[in-house]
Formats: C-alpha cells, structure tokens, sequence
C-alpha cells in the first residue's frame, strides 16, 4: 500500500440520549421510521418486536445497555436495521431523529480490545463518537 494512502472506513452515526454513537456500514442493512412495536414480555433489554415486510425484528433497548433514561418512542425516531456477519440474524435499534453516513479516516478511530458494547470511539471534529460494537449486541440478543 502506498504511504500516502489514507484508509478510511464508513459509519452509519446516530443520538441517543444527547450522545452519539456509529455502527460500520458493513453491519447496516437499512434505515427506516421506527413504527409501532409488539411487546416483548419477560425481555427487558428488548424494546419489543415488528414486523418488516414479514420478518419478526427484534428492537433492542440500547438505552437500557448504555445506562441513559427510558424515552417513548416518537414520530421522529428511527430504526437502524444492523446484520449479524455470522449467520446474517436481523435486530434493530432505536435512534432520536438524525441518522448520517461519515465517511472517516482510519486514524481518527481509536479500537478498545474486548467484548464489550462499546469497541472504541471516533474523533470527528469536534465530536467523540463511542462505536458500537455489533457483535456485543448479537451476543446480547442470545442471552435474553
């Protein structure tokens, strides 16, 4: 590889609970308006349930993981659709309004080694972004 390359990596950023986090692009199957959802009792951690064009999506209660207060959901959240790399499993999480794209390079990223929720963070302008770690969330998903 030449020196003078810059690597760069693709993240799908968004809120919660006034901080911001990103997921790689690579795990992201889409983005839609959060909908309705089917209760999921005796799962806590889930949000609920809804069906996207006949699959049964898993909503994960991100803010539960992350320690921010519980908020009803709104007309101006969104799901982001995030895919498991093994088996290609689907689950959702809930966001508050502004979903982007930013496209960063690889320098600005700061990894963390273990298997927890969070695998690093991103300095992007001004912004320390925590990334979300996908496999942490599938591992999640098991367990409950």
């Amino acid at each position: 590889m030449n020196s003078g390359t810059l690597v760069t990596v693709e993240f799908t950023i968004f809120a919660l609970a006034d901080a911001w986090y990103a997921l790689e692009v690579s795990h992201v199957r889409e983005v839609l308006r959060a909908a309705a959802l089917s209760a999921a009792p005796g799962h806590p951690d889930l949000e609920g349930f809804f069906n996207l064009r006949g699959e049964i999506v898993p909503v994960i209660n991100l803010r539960s993981q992350l320690d921010h207060p519980q908020q009803p959901l709104t007309a101006s959240d969104f799901f982001v659709i995030v895919r498991s790399a093994d088996d290609g499993e689907v689950a959702a999480i809930r966001t508050e309004g502004n979903v982007r794209l930013e496209t960063v390079g690889e320098t600005a990223i700061e990894r963390t080694d273990g298997d927890g929720l969070i695998a690093g963070r991103i300095q992007l302008k001004e912004q320390i972004i925590s990334l979300i770690s996908v496999d942490s969330l599938f591992r999640f998903i098991a367990a409950t």
